[in-house]
């Protein structure tokens, strides 16, 4: 029997909920929920929501050691502009599904759940997401990216998203293009890693604020895939 307690600050952390994912580097997890809509003005995304479990993250130049537990990150990827055409981000897109195995994946009508808990109809991209009883890790190279916004009194001030540089194989960290080319080495993201830093806002820029990055455990549902 246990009789004795020593305070473990880490696992303390956990209770409080996910740690949101901020920092350039690797992450490996799963998909838990992938939703496809459309913006007011048109334009069509993909919202990953993503559950990390093992990362290395980079602080400036310097690349950390890898390190387990609980993160969580939201990531918005537009693969369609107001007018329809086709973006860069359907290109991750289709190198996610390179890196799952998937030829084909289709968004369908279902449940979609928001980053408080809350539930409403939507459309979700089913084949690309996991769950704790059936996980499907993929590794995502993600950067910081620094946004600078005005809030309604005018003062600038700073937020950040995390965006997907490329998807890759956990186990033989292989990117889509190496899987493509039939590659029995994996160099690629590890290079991107080394010269990698997180992207800092244009100075005139005036942006919105970025989506919230953690989902607090009062609000979960019992359901719900975060």
């Amino acid at each position: 029997m246990i009789t004795i307690f020593t305070c473990d600050r880490k696992a303390a952390a956990k209770v409080a909920g996910f740690t949101g994912i901020d920092r350039t580097g690797k992450y490996v997890g799963i998909i838990t929920q992938a939703e496809v809509a459309d913006t007011p003005s048109g334009a069509t995304y993909v919202e990953l929501a993503f559950k990390a479990s093992s990362w290395v993250e980079k602080t400036g130049d310097v690349i950390g050691a890898e390190e387990k537990g609980e993160k969580l990150a939201f990531i918005r990827i537009y693969v369609a502009g107001r007018d329809g055409r086709r973006t860069f981000g359907a290109d991750i897109i289709d190198a996610l599904l390179v890196v799952l195995g998937i030829e084909k994946a289709q968004a369908v009508e279902t449940t979609v759940y928001n980053m408080d808990g809350s539930k409403r109809q939507g459309y979700r991209i089913n084949a690309i997401e996991s769950d704790n009883r059936n996980p499907v890790p993929v590794g995502l190279l993600l950067q910081r990216e620094n946004r600078e916004f005005q809030d309604r009194q005018g003062e600038w001030r700073l937020t950040y998203q995390m965006n997907i540089v490329t998807p890759y194989d956990p186990i033989t960290g292989r990117c889509a293009k190496e899987i493509l080319s039939n590659s029995d080495t994996a160099t690629i993201v590890d290079s991107k890693l080394k010269t990698l830093k997180d992207k800092e806002p244009k100075a005139t820029a005036i942006q919105k604020p970025a989506p919230a990055t953690t989902a607090s455990p009062e609000t979960i549902l019992e359901d719900n895939p975060f």
